[in-house]
Order: C-alpha cells, then structure tokens, then sequence
C-alpha cells in the first residue's frame, strides 16, 4: 500500500470495507502517506441513526477502535457510507431477488448463492425486508458519486474507551470542538440508481 501511494501520490482512493487496521499501519509506520492519497471512502458509522454492535457504532470501526481513530486523524480525506444508508437505500427485497433469479446469468447465479446467508440473518436478526448491501453501495459511491444524494461536511473523532460506546464515530455537529471538518458523511443515496447499477451487472453473464 505503502508503495503504491508514493508511486501514484494524490491519485490513488482507498474503499475500506473493513476494519481500518492495515491502513492505520500503514500511517504509523509512514505518516506521509497521509498526504499523498486521494481519498478513503469508509464504509462505517452512521448520521442520526443506530449501530449494529452496540446501539452507538458499527463493526469496522467497533472491532479496532484505535485503528479507526489513527486513520480519522491523520488528515486523510475521508468519506463514510455508513450502516443507515445501507439500510435506506441498499435493501434487495424478495421482489428484488425473484427479479435477480430471472437473470439467468453466472453473476446473478453468484449473486443468489453468496447473499443466502445474509439474506436470512438480515431478515430474522436485524428485522429488514430483504438483506442491506454496504459493502456493494460503499462501492458502487466510488464508481458514481452521483449514488450519494445528500451528505454532511464535519469533524469526526473515534470513541475508543467508552463502556457503552466504544467504536462510536463522534460527529460534531454543532462545531463544539472547533476543529476542522475532516469528513464528508454521506446521509442519502439514490436507491434506484444504486439498484440500477447492480442489475446491470449482474446482467452482463
């Protein structure tokens, strides 16, 4: 990673889908790095709504606090699509998947076969129509931003001890700590572009 952002500087964006760990790492063992990358889009967190591993914060930051702090303090630009806007506008429904199943193609085959499970836990664990995308529409954002309707511009800072809390992404709405923003939080996406997307690639095998 460290290697390709020096060889690519201010070109290169990161999608973290997952626990930020490697790229804390990777800022601690090279701290200007932090300049030389484009942008992370952070799949994690959320605007005024609630988390799926304790009712303040979401797994990617949850599982390694520390990491996702490092990361949101080091000056990286930063872009999150968080837990609610996966559960807004992400949501593939059983309509949704009759309609994937009359594809016929390899990728809708895949498509069928990797989301049996979630489509289950989604549905009995987390009481969703259907099974929630973040992975995918976090994605799909990079490819079009125009997925991404409405965000807000605010610092953001990564609760890493709180008893009931920890992992929670901090938002500073009313500008208390003064700072700088250092993040772009997306708060609505365009469900029927984001599902546009996904059907035509599915349609492509």
């Amino acid at each position: 990673m460290i290697r390709l952002i020096e060889k690519y500087p201010n070109e290169l964006t990161i999608v973290a889908i997952g626990p930020l760990t490697n790229i804390a790492l990777a800022l601690q063992r090279k701290p200007s790095i932090a300049k030389q990358i484009k942008e992370l889009y952070f799949m994690g967190g959320f605007y005024k709504f609630y988390g799926n591993v304790n009712p303040s914060a979401t797994y990617n930051a949850w599982v390694d606090p520390e990491a996702a702090r490092v990361v949101f303090q080091s000056g990286i630009p930063i872009r999150t699509v968080g837990f609610d806007v996966s559960v807004k506008s992400s949501v593939f429904t059983d309509e949704d998947y009759d309609e994937v199943l009359k594809l016929g193609t390899h990728y809708s085959d895949f498509f069928m076969k990797i989301n049996r499970v979630r489509r289950k836990y989604c549905k009995e664990h987390q009481k969703m129509n259907g099974s929630n995308h973040p992975d995918a529409i976090t994605v799909a954002a990079v490819i079009d931003p125009s997925i991404i309707s409405q965000s807000v511009v605010r610092y953001v800072d990564v609760e890493t001890k709180g008893e009931l809390t920890v992992g929670a992404l901090a938002i500073d709405e009313l500008g208390v700590w003064k700072k700088e923003p250092n993040t772009t939080i997306s708060v609505e996406a365009d469900e029927a572009k984001f599902k546009k997307m996904v059907f035509d690639t599915l349609k492509l095998s």
